[in-house]
C-alpha cells in the first residue's frame, strides 16, 4: 500500500468517527441537555486530553518553532472549527433529523472546491460541474433514496444553521492547510482546542450564559455518551484528520470525507432496523465513482502539464 493510500484510509477511518457523533448528540439532545452544555462538557473533557498531548508531543519535539504568524492561524483554526462550528451544529441538530444534519454538515466539500477554484485560478470547466452534480446526486440519494419528504419537514432555522457550520468548518480545513505543515498536527490540534475551549468560557460569561457550566445535575448516561464521543469522535479522529491534510491537501480530504452521511445512513440501519433501498446502493456508488473520477481527471490535468513543461523545456535546449 502505498502512503498516498495510507492517509486516504486514515481519511475513511476519521469521517466514520466523526459522522457517528451526530447520533450521540441527538441521544444527549433527547436527554434534555442544551447544545451549549454539550458542547461545554465536550470541550471540559477533551481539552485536558489535548493538552496532556500536547506537553508531551512539544518535550519529543522541541525543535518545532512556532511563529507570532502561526499563533494568529491557529487561534483562527480554534474559533471557528472547535468553537463555532459544532456550537452551530449542535444548534441545529435540535431542529432537523440526524440524516438531513449529515447531508448538510457534510456540504463543506463544495465550500472548499469553490473556494480552490478561485484562489488557485482554476477554470471552471464542464467537467467539475458535473462531477460536484454527480456527488451531490448520490448523496441526496444514499440518505433517503428518492424519499425527499423529509428535506420538507425539516426545519429552516436547523438547516441555515448547519449551514453555517458547515461553511465555518470549511474555514478552518483552509486554514489548517496553511500552518500544519510548519506547526505538525499535534500542536496545531491541542491549541486550536485550548483556544476554542477559553473563548467558549469568555462567551459563557459575557453573554450572561455561565449557567451551562453547571454540571452538578447532569446524570451519568449523558456523561459517558459525551465521553465516549470526545474520545471517538473528537481526539482520535481530528489528529488523524490533520494529519491527512499535511499530507493529501485539504480539497482531497473534504472529498473523501463526503462518506460520512452513508455511513450515518447504515448506523441508522442498524440501529433503528430500517431497510436499504436500490436507489441508497446506487447513490453510495454514484458518489464513490465521482470522487474517484475527480482524482483520475486532476492526475490526468496534472501529467498533462508536465509533459508540456518537459517539450517546452526540450525545446530551448535543442534551440540552444
Amino acid at each position: 500500500m502505498t502512503k498516498e493510500r495510507k492517509f486516504i484510509l486514515l481519511t475513511v477511518i476519521s469521517t466514520v468517527l466523526i459522522s457517528s457523533k451526530v447520533l450521540i448528540v441527538k441521544q444527549t439532545l433527547n436527554q434534555g441537555l442544551p447544545a451549549e452544555q454539550i458542547l461545554y462538557l465536550r470541550m471540559l473533557m477533551a481539552t485536558p486530553m489535548f493538552l496532556i498531548i500536547y506537553l508531551f508531543y512539544r518535550k519529543k519535539h522541541s525543535s518545532t518553532h512556532i511563529v507570532y504568524k502561526d499563533y494568529w492561524l491557529i487561534g483562527l483554526i480554534g474559533v471557528f472549527g472547535f468553537f463555532l462550528s459544532p456550537l452551530f451544529d449542535f444548534k441545529g441538530t435540535y431542529y432537523i433529523p440526524a440524516t438531513i444534519e449529515r447531508v448538510l454538515i457534510f456540504s463543506y466539500p463544495l465550500f472548499i472546491f469553490i473556494y480552490s477554484l478561485f484562489s488557485e485560478r482554476k477554470q471552471i470547466k464542464i467537467t467539475y460541474l458535473y462531477i460536484l452534480i454527480g456527488v451531490l446526486l448520490g448523496l441526496l440519494l444514499s440518505i433517503n433514496g428518492l424519499n425527499f419528504r423529509s428535506f420538507g419537514n425539516a426545519n429552516i432555522k436547523g438547516v441555515i444553521l448547519v449551514l453555517i457550520a458547515s461553511m465555518l468548518y470549511s474555514i478552518s480545513l483552509i486554514l489548517s492547510q496553511q500552518v500544519v505543515r510548519r506547526v505538525g498536527s499535534m500542536n496545531l490540534t491541542s491549541l486550536s482546542e485550548l483556544i476554542a475551549f477559553l473563548v467558549l468560557v469568555i462567551y459563557f460569561v459575557f453573554t450572561g450564559n455561565s449557567h451551562f457550566m453547571d454540571i452538578t445535575k447532569v446524570n451519568l448516561t449523558s456523561y459517558s455518551l459525551i465521553l465516549i464521543m470526545v474520545i471517538f469522535s473528537t481526539v482520535i479522529p481530528f489528529f488523524l484528520l490533520n494529519e491527512c491534510i499535511k499530507y493529501i491537501g485539504a480539497t482531497k480530504v473534504s472529498l473523501i470525507s463526503i462518506i460520512g452521511p452513508i455511513f450515518t445512513s447504515f448506523i441508522d440501519v442498524l440501529l433503528l432496523k430500517e431497510s436499504i433501498s436500490y436507489s441508497q446502493l446506487l447513490g453510495a456508488g454514484l458518489i464513490i465513482l465521482s470522487i474517484y473520477f475527480l482524482d483520475f481527471y486532476e492526475k490526468k490535468i496534472s501529467v498533462s502539464k508536465h509533459l508540456k513543461i518537459k517539450e517546452k523545456k526540450e525545446g530551448i535546449d535543442n534551440y540552444m
